[in-house]
């Protein structure tokens, strides 16, 4: 009975979830078309008018994806323990005496244990503000056509030259925030440059966010991370992973560039939608 409760709750959240994700992409592309005009209107280059428009919508996914993620994790398999003591419930309100000597215990266990002097709360690690796209600030540079994105402490995450988006910080948590702010420029679609280390880091995190990796010589490494990630879902009961769209920009590269750097490139120009 509660597996088949479970199993209701998880169809129904995972239909919800679909939904949510439609309505924000409907959302996101009218946002887009409304910034082009936007900036037409009052002088703007209509590409950094987008480009900022791809750092709220990546905010705004984002918070999305990290919800729902959480709204998931709600839902997963019970832990052992837990699952134990369901088992006990059911079983005694059945009339099984020795289920009920079993609850009787665990409930003498955890009288005991809430009388005793404590405390509890979170190691300082996990209490550690992390880096999202909504934390960033965009330093634009209209002369030069880029924009600086930087944390909270003043320093640079990373450029956004227009096709490309170079790696100042390769923290995990930079590298997941300009993923998703490309992944709303290039139509969800990215193509990774840098040391090999690096590609295979920043493909791994696309494939966990969603944003996909046009790089031929990274498609085993995507396969083997899809793999993982459905061999999780599939754990907690949850099937497919959720889908992610972003809004397309047209750019043009602007202010010089290393050669050699770590970025995520536009993988090709889309039409105005």
């Amino acid at each position: 009975a509660v597996r088949g409760r479970r199993r209701g709750e998880r169809a129904a959240l995972s239909g919800r979830h679909r939904t949510e994700r439609a309505d924000l992409r409907k959302l996101i592309r009218e946002e887009r078309q409304s910034a082009r005009s936007k900036a037409r209107k009052e002088g703007m280059d209509p590409r950094m008018a987008l480009a900022l428009h791809a750092k709220r919508a990546a905010d705004r996914t984002e918070a999305l994806q990290k919800r729902q993620a959480t709204e998931r994790a709600a839902l997963r398999t019970l832990p052992p323990a837990e699952a134990w003591r369901q088992w006990l419930i059911e079983r005694a309100a059945a009339g099984d005496s020795a289920a009920e000597a079993a609850l009787r215990g665990i409930r003498y266990r955890e009288r005991r244990k809430a009388k005793r002097d404590a405390f509890e709360g979170t190691d300082d690690e996990a209490l550690a503000p992390r880096l999202t796209v909504a934390a960033l600030t965009a330093d634009l540079d209209a002369r030069r056509h880029l924009i600086t994105y930087r944390g909270a402490d003043g320093a640079a995450k990373f450029v956004d030259f227009g096709q490309r988006i170079e790696m100042r910080d390769r923290t995990a948590d930079s590298l997941e925030a300009a993923l998703r702010i490309a992944a709303e420029k290039y139509g969800g679609r990215v193509s990774i440059q840098g040391s090999g280390e690096f590609r295979e880091r920043a493909a791994r995190l696309a494939t966990r966010i969603g944003v996909r990796v046009s790089d031929e010589d990274l498609r085993s490494i995507v396969t083997d991370e899809r793999g993982h990630i459905e061999q999780e879902w599939r754990q907690h009961g949850i099937s497919g992973i959720a889908p992610r769209d972003g809004a397309a920009g047209e750019e043009t590269s602007g202010g010089a560039a290393r050669q050699d750097a770590e970025r995520v490139d536009e993988e090709g120009r889309e039409p105005d939608r």
